[in-house]
Order: structure tokens, then sequence, then C-alpha cells
């Protein structure tokens, strides 16, 4: 916002007008148009779940690297949390054959976990 007081855009009364004549589509449109995108690659995911050590019962929790960054950071295990939004993973990423999900990501952030061999950490 503009210092001084809210932004001034003028009037919005030709903006269905023009809506009309450029033939502009709803946001219900995009989202079944890049239906295969977002459901593909698990950009919208059906469920969230946490991931939780069996013998220690704690859960893998994302740590940021700064507050308010929604990428780096490193994963810790840490009490289990269905509250805490860094504790939340859904599958993700499209597989070779281009179906969801090749990957597990940390849900609304752009992080991924990757083992590339049984027994070995993640990163």
């Amino acid at each position: 916002f503009a210092e001084g007081g809210p932004l001034s855009i003028g009037s919005l009364a030709n903006v269905e007008q023009y809506r009309q004549k450029l033939q502009c589509k709803d946001f219900h449109w995009y989202l079944c148009r890049f239906r295969n995108l977002y459901e593909g690659t698990g950009q919208l995911p059906g469920s969230v779940f946490n991931l939780r050590d069996s013998r220690s019962k704690l859960c893998l929790r994302h740590e940021q690297a700064r507050s308010g960054d929604s990428e780096g950071g490193r994963f810790v295990m840490s009490p289990c949390n269905r509250e805490s939004e860094l504790q939340r993973f859904h599958g993700a990423n499209a597989n070779p054959v281009g179906h969801c999900c090749s990957g597990i990501k940390l849900w609304d952030f752009g992080v991924c976990l990757a083992a590339y061999q049984l027994g070995v950490g993640l990163s």
C-alpha cells in the first residue's frame, strides 16, 4: 500500500465488460484445465500425513533455516504434533508414467525427501 493511505485504483465498473470481451475463464476452469499438472504432481494433495519412527514414536519435522523461509533447513525427529505444518507430508512428483506420486514433500513448502537406498539417511 502507498504511504499515507489506501491505494486508489479507480473504477472497476468495466472489468466485467473486458472479461466478456476477452472471453476470460473463471478459476474453476483453470483448475480443471490443468488438473493433470496439479493432481498428477501432488500440488493439490488429497491428504497429508506425519512420518513417525516406529521405535522412538518421534515424528520427522522440518526445521527452517530462517523464520519465514519455505526452502532449505534440515529434518529432525521431535514429538509428534498433528497441528504442526512442519510435520505434514504428502505424496508429490510425477512418476515416470506421469501419475502422482514418486516422492514425498513437506506440505505447503518447497522441501522434498529423497531416499537413494534403504537403510541410509534421507536428504
